[in-house]
């Protein structure tokens, strides 16, 4: 059966948690769960993560500033943010988890905003969660997937596995990352091909230049069809989304049921961290 993508939109809304665990996964990759406090035990109803891509932006106070989220007198979050993919959630249960990947500048040190945090802020430090503004989901099922992303994109990549696992389709990961796929602890089902890329000088070229050659996984249609018989979701360095438009132009395949993301910039990279 083919499949389509839809896209629903949601309003604003600004969740106020505690970071409540860590677990380092892999080498500079830390999950996080972030839940309701005892005063603010409704703080997740109503919010909603469904898609596989799913995120919002995350606001988490310094070290300098005791770890506080600077707000406003409404109580609207002021201060930075990093926009970060939801890992899995339970809004009855009260917590949303997330993986965060950690830059580290020259000297070796955590750099940016998200990844001191990440390490250093105390349990019970709190965060300001917004929804998602919206969410990317699938009618039908592919009949062949193929994800592709970096270290950035680990957590989407995650959880499309996860949502693809019971299509029953053949499926291809390409990442481009150091980590293998039993320490990023991945749940790649049977007949799933995961590609491990090397990084190299320029990050995100290896994972292009092994998308840009990639066959078609099925025969391409005569035309573009209104519903995809392939599903391909990138997501990496900003250069990919206009790698990821030729192989969709030369499969054939609608944009519009494909997820091309840029997650980040090679010029703001370290702003962004």
């Amino acid at each position: 059966m083919p499949v389509s993508l839809y896209r629903d939109k949601y309003p604003e809304a600004f969740r106020h948690l505690r970071l409540v665990s860590r677990q380092e996964i892999a080498t500079d990759f830390w999950r996080v769960r972030l839940a309701v406090s005892p005063d603010t035990p409704d703080a997740l109803i109503g919010y909603r993560a469904p898609g596989a891509g799913d995120h919002g932006r995350v606001y988490v106070g310094r070290a300098d500033d005791d770890w506080a989220v600077p707000v406003d007198a409404s109580g609207v979050p002021a201060g930075e943010f990093r926009i970060e993919t939801v890992v899995d959630h339970s809004a009855a249960e009260g917590w949303i988890d997330l993986d965060l990947l950690v830059h580290r500048g020259a000297d070796g040190s955590p750099a940016g905003l998200i990844g001191p945090w990440a390490l250093a802020a105390p349990l019970g430090s709190p965060v300001i969660v917004a929804d998602p503004k919206g969410s990317v989901l699938m009618r039908g099922a592919p009949e062949a997937w193929v994800l592709a992303g970096d270290d950035s994109g680990v957590p989407a990549v995650r959880r499309y596995i996860a949502a693809l696992a019971g299509a029953g389709a053949p499926g291809l990961v390409l990442l481009e990352t150091r980590h293998g796929v039993d320490e990023l602890e991945l749940d790649v089902p049977a007949g799933v091909e995961v590609r491990i890329l090397e990084p190299g000088a320029t990050l995100s070229a290896a994972l292009a230049d092994a998308l840009e050659s990639l066959p078609r996984p099925l025969p391409a249609p005569e035309t573009i069809e209104p519903e995809a018989d392939v599903l391909l979701f990138a997501c990496a360095e900003q250069s990919l989304v206009s790698v990821t438009r030729r192989v969709l132009e030369r499969w054939r395949v609608d944009p519009e049921n494909a997820v091309a993301k840029g997650y980040w910039k090679r010029a703001t990279a370290s702003v962004k961290a």
